[in-house]
């Protein structure tokens, strides 16, 4: 009797031990899934497809565009390719649209997609997706844009 007992006791255990190797394994690739994804906000995202076309640049002297979501103040800012940019926007689990955009008046010449409609697609968008260093706005099911999270560059002030 004692035995048997013994022997259930040991199967539990060894049976409990198993179901938390399983279960720390899960919790540890949700967290290195999640560490994967960049944050929606605080990133710069610089555009690398648009309308299904990749974006590359047409003169060194160029930037592609990109833009910034602080989260402080649901503010949103960039670059559209030769003219800056700001507005708003709102944000809830996948969905984010963009509103009230203002922007520079610089003349510009031979981008790599006219402005214009780098902040229609912008105004159009209503969710989002992020896979790893990837981020995609759409309207409804149709991508409009992917853009690739990318570092900064740092200013000449911060330069020692």
């Amino acid at each position: 009797m004692k035995k048997t007992l013994f022997i259930a006791v040991l199967s539990l255990l060894f049976i409990g031990g198993c179901q938390t190797d399983n279960q720390t394994n899960n919790t540890i690739k949700n967290k290195m899934t999640n560490t994967d994804n960049h944050q929606l906000t605080e990133t710069q995202w610089q555009l690398i497809q648009f309308d299904q076309q990749t974006i590359k640049k047409t003169d060194p002297q160029t930037e592609l565009p990109y833009f910034t979501l602080q989260k402080k103040d649901n503010r949103v800012f960039g670059l559209a390719g030769c003219n800056r940019f700001f507005g708003s926007y709102k944000q809830t689990k996948n969905q984010l649209s963009f509103s009230q955009f203002g922007m520079t008046m610089m003349a510009c010449y031979d981008q790599p997609i006219a402005e214009h409609q780098f902040i229609q697609a912008l105004e159009q968008t209503d969710n989002y997706a992020i896979k790893g260093n990837r981020l995609t706005i759409k309207q409804g099911n149709k991508p409009l844009a992917v853009f690739q999270a990318i570092q900064p560059k740092k200013s000449m002030s911060n330069k020692k």
